[in-house]
């Protein structure tokens, strides 16, 4: 977009341009810059009489006789300069607010203005508030330089030099250096934009005032040190005297030392013979244990398969019924020798897990289907929630004794009325967690507490011999080698329990068939 219009409207700027040269040579009218628009007359210095306006008066009179009219081919050359400058060049209205009624078209490029954005405005309001008052009180004296100046025939050639900030188009200051002159009864702005090299002097003084406290801390540092060095004289010798302490010291550690790797040595070859002595006293318990078991079984075995023969044949009634006791105490002491031998093995670190992915519902089914005759003569409903091919990867003896013990519990300890007993699984995590839920007698809080503990029993005034206080201990044990953790939920006397244990999934790979153990 061409700014020449915009110069083109008021051929006589070109005038303007053209007389910048001649600047000395003519007079201005100050009574303008004294008076605001109202006539007001607003900071003239106190130097400016009437006579001097007078005398200004007639010189402007006497000058305009002469050829000050510049030649076509100056206007023509000033306005190239005008055209073509990167300097913002400006004429104002000479009055104390100073109004554009010239602008380059610098003004664009510099600070986003068309010459039509400017041109009918005030110039004060783009300049900083905290300038303004600055910038008219060198004017004023610069005027009233000029006058003094025509009264003495001495004419003032100086011209102020100003240093302000520029607001421009998008809002941003800018720092304009400027030289300003009188052009007939207008001020001539010529300025530079300054804000790079402000920036720059801004970083020399950050960078001075460092340097200088630098120096004031060098100098601060170089006292302290002259302190210090007598400080170290006498610390020096402080320091040889520890020295040769901790050369003793250093000495006594270096004979503790090897005192210490020898005892070290000692030390280890005594906790690998323990180590050793443990393992051994560990198969040797789990040699016993199995040995105690296959002797207790032994001759248990003959007496669990002849009483009951001999308890058929025996018309006797006191004799059937004595042996009748007989039965159940070779029974108890059976299961009890099977049980105690279960949990040896499981507390043994030696035991190991055979893994397999089942179907953990279709078990359920198949465990049910075998334990039918505990449930003949009760009113007992079953009830198997647990989802279709939930698989989980577990040991299937030690997971049938786990539901074997749970569900014999819930049958045992069931009332008189009907008990429902409900089997139920749910992700969460990384872990399956199954329920096993009954209708039960109930758990108080104090009896949850030892549950799961050795040859506890819930009921002890019972002193049944179908129990031996050891199928939830196993229980617990089963659950703990493949991983997971057991607990008991009640809420109170009579309120049913609920069983809960958690069982890692089967993570399925790519390719991999699931092992479906259906018995």
């Amino acid at each position: 977009m061409s700014n020449e219009p915009e110069i083109g409207k008021e051929m006589s700027k070109e005038e303007k341009l053209a007389g910048i040269s001649t600047t000395s040579q003519n007079t201005v009218r100050v009574e303008q810059i004294a008076k605001g628009s109202s006539g007001t007359v607003l900071g003239v210095p106190s130097s400016i009489s009437g006579n001097s306006m007078e005398v200004l008066e007639n010189t402007r009179n006497s000058n305009n006789g002469k050829n000050t009219e510049p030649s076509k081919d100056l206007s023509e050359k000033y306005r190239l300069i005008a055209l073509n400058t990167s300097d913002l060049i400006v004429f104002t209205t000479f009055d104390v607010d100073p109004i554009f009624t010239f602008v380059s078209p610098s003004h664009l490029k510099i600070l986003g203005f068309e010459a039509d954005d400017l041109l009918g405005k005030s110039g004060l309001d783009f300049i900083h508030e905290d300038d303004k008052q600055h910038i008219m009180t060198i004017l004023l004296a610069y005027i009233d330089a000029k006058i003094n100046g025509v009264l003495t025939a001495d004419m003032v050639e100086n011209t102020p030099k100003l240093d302000f900030r520029f607001r421009d188009k998008s809002g941003q200051w800018h720092f304009l250096h400027s030289t300003v002159d009188m052009v007939n009864d207008e001020l001539l702005f010529i300025s530079k934009d300054i804000t790079e090299q402000k920036r720059m002097e801004h970083e020399l003084h950050e960078k001075f005032d460092k340097l200088q406290k630098s120096e004031l801390a060098t100098l601060n540092i170089m006292e302290d040190l002259q302190n210090t060095i007598g400080a170290l004289t006498i610390a020096e010798t402080k320091i040889r005297e520890k020295n040769q302490e901790l050369q003793k010291i250093n000495s006594e550690l270096t004979s503790v030392r090897e005192e210490l790797t020898f005892l070290n040595r000692d030390l280890e070859k005594k906790v690998k013979e323990r180590t050793a002595d443990v393992e051994k006293l560990l198969k040797q318990k789990d040699e016993f244990i199995g040995q105690l078991g296959h002797d207790l079984k032994t001759p248990l075995t003959p007496l669990n398969i002849l009483l009951p023969i001999v308890k058929e044949r025996e018309q006797d009634p006191q004799l059937k019924e004595l042996l009748e006791v007989i039965f159940k105490n070779v029974y108890y002491m059976k299961n009890l020798v099977i049980k105690t031998l279960a949990l040896a093995e499981l507390n043994s670190p030696n035991t190991q897990l055979f893994l397999q992915d089942i179907d953990l519902s279709m078990q359920i089914r198949d465990i049910l289907d075998l334990q039918r005759a505990l449930f003949e003569g009760k009113n007992i409903v079953l009830e198997n929630n647990i989802p279709a091919e939930t698989i989980v990867q577990v040991d299937l003896l030690q997971i049938r004794e786990l539901f074997d013990n749970l569900i014999s519990n819930a049958v045992k300890y069931s009332q008189e009325s009907e008990v429902k007993i409900t089997f139920d699984a749910k992700e969460m995590d990384d872990f399956i967690v199954i329920s096993v839920k009954d209708t039960g007698i109930g758990l108080e809080p104090d009896q949850i507490k030892h549950v799961f503990d050795e040859f506890y029993k819930v009921d002890c005034s019972r002193h049944d011999l179908d129990s031996t206080g050891l199928g939830l201990s196993i229980c617990k044990r089963i659950v703990e080698k493949h991983g997971g953790r057991i607990w008991v939920e009640s809420q109170g006397k009579g309120k049913g329990s609920t069983f809960f244990f958690t069982l890692k999934p089967h993570k399925r790979t790519s390719g991999e068939e699931n092992i479906m153990c259906k018995h």
